[in-house]
């Protein structure tokens, strides 16, 4: 894996949410995408799927083009720890 670090001011989305937009490479391959990071969590979230009402349109992360992405069952911590269904 090849690492690089750029440093940036961030600015919350609206001014008083804690999360953080920033743009990252994902997947191996990688790809650039737009991503929110939730400074409460270690969660990053990204599009997945068609969003018209997105603040930055993106490129949507197609899980089957990433030989590093795994899918998680939604019994696992990482889900229900959302408390979203």
């Amino acid at each position: 894996m090849v690492c690089q670090y750029h440093q940036h001011d961030l600015q919350p989305r609206d001014g008083w949410s804690r999360e953080l937009l920033m743009k990252l490479s994902l997947g191996t391959p990688s790809s650039l995408y737009w991503a929110i990071i939730g400074t409460g969590s270690n969660l990053i979230w990204t599009t997945c799927h068609h969003c018209d009402n997105c603040h930055v349109k993106t490129p949507m992360f197609d899980t089957l083009q990433s030989s590093t992405y795994k899918n998680q069952r939604c019994s696992t911590s990482f889900c229900t720890e959302l408390h979203v269904h």
